[in-house]
């Protein structure tokens, strides 16, 4: 059985400059929600709904966005990785016919 495999590399390096371009997005996001809480914390919101507010932009979001942010990257890696391995094939796959 015969397999064709095809690979847009302009799609693929457009797909990774996405994943890049939200990486860096979400964390100019975390600096602005550390900001937010230190902001809590200075007393704009005072009391335990500040304390709580303040707690869950550093323990939660901030968390969540930075989990994100490592998983973005983690697929911009694997994106890298792959149209590496493609390239490697075509360029193995070449030499052998030359």
């Amino acid at each position: 059985m015969k397999v064709d495999v095809q690979m847009d590399y302009g799609d693929m390096e457009d797909m990774k400059k996405i994943f890049s371009d939200s990486a860096k997005a979400l964390e100019d996001l975390n600096s602005q929600v550390k900001t937010w809480s230190a902001t809590l914390n200075d007393g704009v919101l005072l009391g335990d709904a500040g304390e709580a507010l303040s707690n869950a932009f550093n323990t939660r979001l901030s968390s969540k966005i930075q989990a994100l942010i490592e998983k973005l990257k983690e697929l911009e890696g694997d994106i890298a990785g792959a149209v590496q391995f493609f390239r490697d094939g075509e360029r193995d796959a070449r030499s052998r016919f030359l």
